[in-house]
């Protein structure tokens, strides 16, 4: 009879493979967003640069790359809780 496979867990209990794909995850999310940020800034200085757009519509175009960025923060922010969560048992 063949030996089934086990899990390595981690010191609580859980599956550690489980947490190395959350941290490959989102350091692949984190690679993609910021490799993405050099051509939205430049896209954004084009538009408001080449266009004819009001100056308030000009101040929110350029807070974009902003939102990026505090997207990128928020996903691993979120993914820290979800993971201190998940492995305290709460």
């Amino acid at each position: 009879m063949r030996t089934p496979y086990v899990l390595r867990k981690d010191r609580y209990g859980y599956d550690a493979g489980n947490m190395i794909g959350g941290i490959i995850g989102i350091l692949v999310v984190v690679v993609v967003g910021l490799a993405l940020l050099a051509p939205i800034q430049t896209s954004v200085d084009e538009t408001v640069d080449n266009t004819s757009i009001s100056p308030a519509a000009g101040t929110l175009v350029d807070l974009i790359p902003l939102l990026v960025v505090v997207g990128l923060l928020l996903s691993i922010v979120f993914w820290a809780i979800a993971t201190g969560k998940f492995h305290s048992g709460v």
